[in-house]
């Protein structure tokens, strides 16, 4: 008697079928978006103006930023005037929501101005600018949180009683200067850029104790020039993006990269730089 191999089953297997309704499942979402973005492009535009003010008090509050998709502009205005919020938006595709909230020590002051869809609010070439001018009492201690995206963006902090400021700034360009100095120097600046192009200019100005430049991609330009007020603290964690330090005047502040403090200008502040090494640890 003849033993014969059992014949193999040939037949299409359960992961074949799973790899088909996963294949039919994807093109349906990519099909859903597309339909979306397409009907979103085609949404007629709905301009309108920003005008708003708001009072507050003078105890020290923190001003919260979530903004994206505009042209932003932030200054310092006249003492004694309220926060200001100028400009204009389309409507349709962005939506403004602001809030002011009491707290037990100081108070919030909330600017949200994000898309309402999927898609960026610029793309559409047939709608307005999208533009917001913001401008803070230069006499009342603020702290400032802001995370901006896919903006075009100038921050003029100078002149403000700033006590410290969080800023990430996402896809764009970023302008943050101090042209004047602060009401006192700043506690610290922490700037988290993964991929923007971004330029620090007046820092000395400021005075910040501890200034942290971070990023993944894109270039920075840091200006070290101004007058500064006190010793520093620099971080710079520039990753594989390129990073121009331009060193303060030889009557401003002295800069080290350690910490043995200088014999010739003893009367200078001293600004200590830390960089990244190239295996990603923290200078620290």
């Amino acid at each position: 008697m003849r033993n014969e191999r059992p014949s193999r089953d040939r037949s299409p297997g359960p992961w074949l079928y799973g790899c088909l309704g996963l294949g039919v499942c994807l093109l349906g979402i990519a099909a859903a978006i597309g339909g979306i973005v397409a009907y979103e492009m085609k949404v007629e535009a709905a301009p309108r103006a920003i005008d708003l003010a708001q009072e507050v008090p003078y105890s020290s509050g923190r001003v919260v930023l979530d903004i994206e998709g505009v042209t932003l502009t932030l200054s310092a205005g006249a003492p004694g005037s309220p926060i200001r919020l100028e400009g204009r938006h389309d409507a349709a595709r962005l939506r403004l929501v602001t809030a002011y909230t009491p707290e037990p020590d100081g108070w919030v002051y909330r600017v949200e101005l994000r898309g309402r869809g999927l898609i960026n609010p610029q793309l559409s070439r047939d709608i307005p600018l999208n533009e917001l001018r913001i401008v803070l009492p230069r006499d009342v201690p603020l702290s400032l949180e802001a995370g901006l995206s896919n903006s075009e963006t100038r921050l003029e902090l100078g002149g403000l009683w700033l006590l410290d400021a969080d800023l990430a700034l996402r896809a764009g360009r970023y302008d943050v200067a101090f042209a004047e100095p602060l009401r006192e120097p700043l506690e610290h600046l922490d700037v988290l850029a993964p991929i923007s192009e971004i330029e620090l200019a007046g820092m000395g100005n400021a005075s910040p104790r501890h200034l942290r430049v971070e990023k993944k991609l894109g270039p920075a330009r840091i200006d070290l020039g101004g007058r500064w007020s006190r010793d520093a603290v620099i971080e710079l964690d520039c990753g594989l993006g390129s990073c121009e330090l331009i060193g303060p005047g030889s009557n401003e502040a002295v800069l080290r990269a350690d910490a043995t403090p200088p014999t010739d200008r003893a009367d200078l502040p001293v600004l200590r730089v830390l960089r990244a090494g190239a295996d990603g640890t923290d200078p620290r």
